[in-house]
């Protein structure tokens, strides 16, 4: 058991330093980082962070599996529930549904590895480094919805909603600074990816599709692969009487190209 660990070198003058530190290690939310740095001119980190978040860990469900685009239920059990005569017919249902269920772990991982860097020339000069992935599986609670017909109300049913996303987020930038002011031009992008494009589930109470009482299975797009991006352009200029004139240009733009679902 370690609850925190952190080392951490300097040189005699205190112009380098060197840290390396963890919490929780071992643990659901653990935590590591390195950081390295010299005074003035250059610093560096790097870290790796694990976070968990449980929704439920006695869930319980029809649907086979807690992951992946095709849910599903065994058809005995749709066949049983199709032919209770009435939605009332609540013994049957009851008694099919509690007979077939099984566990299901309702929760997301979510690992963060970031790094930056810092680099400064000159007194006038700044550079700036910046990348991040961030990674999140698992599943959460999802309302899903089937129609019967064109006037009638949405049956809902709740599913595990498979996810598996991946983000990376970028940054740059430099800065020139002087006695007459300063100009800045900066960069962001992130890409998203969603392993998932879609999920299908079984309609619990149909096994075929029928105009009027509902289709065999549904179907939900889900968040679609994008790629955002983000340029700035900022600048001051010292006036004279005690003034200051400053301004910001940016530009963003967002794409995402993800096929309609038919």
């Amino acid at each position: 058991f370690l609850e925190d660990l952190r080392l951490r070198l300097d040189s005699k003058d205190g112009t380098y330093s060197l840290e390396l530190g963890a919490k929780e290690p071992g643990e659901k939310d653990q935590n590591f980082f390195l950081r390295s740095s010299k005074a003035g001119r250059y610093y560096f980190l790097f870290e790796w962070d694990q976070l968990p978040h449980v929704f439920s860990n006695n869930g319980r469900s029809l649907f086979g599996g807690n992951r992946g685009e095709n849910l599903t239920i065994p058809t005995v059990v749709r066949n049983e529930l199709q032919a209770a005569s009435d939605p009332l017919d609540r013994p049957r249902i009851r008694t099919a549904i509690n007979d077939n269920v099984r566990g299901l772990d309702l929760r997301l991982r979510q690992d963060t590895a970031r790094t930056g860097f810092r680099y400064t020339p000159l007194p006038e000069w700044d550079f700036r480094l910046g990348y991040s992935l961030t990674q999140k599986r698992g599943s959460r609670p999802f309302g899903a919805n089937t129609r019967t017909n064109t006037t009638s109300a949405f049956n809902t049913v709740e599913i595990p909603e498979p996810i598996d996303y991946q983000t990376h987020d970028i940054s740059a930038g430099a800065e020139y600074a002087s006695d007459w002011g300063s100009i800045g031009l900066n960069y962001t992008g992130s890409i998203f990816g969603n392993d998932n494009a879609s999920v299908t589930w079984d309609n619990p109470f149909r096994t075929t599709d029928s105009a009027t009482l509902g289709p065999a299975r549904g179907r939900h797009a889900l968040a679609p692969d994008n790629i955002a991006h983000n340029v700035a352009l900022s600048g001051a200029l010292n006036l004279p009487w005690a003034s200051r004139l400053m301004g910001t240009f940016s530009y963003g733009w967002w794409q995402q190209n993800e096929s309609f679902l038919p």
